[in-house]
This record gives structure tokens, C-alpha cells and sequence, in this order.
């Protein structure tokens, strides 16, 4: 939970939806789904995108820190990088609000 959400969140037990589904899941899906991400490469078919892109990366996120999303959004034509502030990896979860500002924005500026 820390590398996926911020420690006062998680001290007001706002992960608690999370942990629990977490410790429902099967386990073997978990496994797979984290060794077929670790055993892809997709940067090299990243300059092959022609859709819209939007790269939102959290400031605080330990996951995917904001140097790996902005690399990605280097790597793909025309693609908007964003770094939100003071945002965890879960920033979806924990700031719904923002993340849906961001997300809206992008939505109108970009399918006009």
C-alpha cells in the first residue's frame, strides 16, 4: 500500500477498499499479470502510436515514478506528459477529483 498510495491516506484507512479486494484476488492471476509486465518491452513500439495520449504521472508515486511517465510521453508522438502534484501511484483512487479534472480537460481540448 505505500508504494500505491500517500502515508496520510493510508493513515485514515482510505486503503482499506484496496487491501481487501487485494487479499480476495487469486493469487495466480496477480503472478501472471506482474510477470507479463515484467517480461514485455513496449518502448520500442511506443513512437508507433497515432491515437491521442495523455501521460498522467503522481509526484509521489513509487511505482512509476514521474521520470518513467515522462519518458514514455517523450517516446510518443504528440503525447501530453502531466505530473500531479502531491499524487500516489492509486492517484485515480485517492484523488478522484483531480485525476477526472485532468483526464476532462485532456478530453476537451483533444475531441473537439
Amino acid at each position: 500500500m505505500q508504494r500505491w498510495f500517500t502515508d496520510p491516506f493510508i493513515a485514515h484507512g482510505g486503503d482499506a477498499p484496496v487491501r481487501t479486494r487485494l487479499a480476495n484476488d487469486d493469487v495466480r492471476g496477480w503472478v501472471d499479470a506482474y510477470s507479463a509486465m515484467a517480461n514485455v518491452d513496449t518502448a520500442p513500439r511506443l513512437k508507433d502510436l497515432k491515437v491521442p495520449t495523455l501521460c498522467i504521472a503522481g509526484e509521489v508515486d513509487k511505482s512509476t515514478p514521474p521520470p518513467i511517465v515522462k519518458a514514455m510521453a517523450d517516446a510518443i508522438p504528440g503525447a501530453r506528459y502531466v505530473m500531479m502534484p502531491g499524487a500516489p501511484h492509486m492517484a485515480f483512487f485517492e484523488m478522484p477529483g483531480d485525476v477526472a479534472k485532468v483526464v476532462g480537460d485532456f478530453f476537451k481540448e483533444t475531441l473537439h
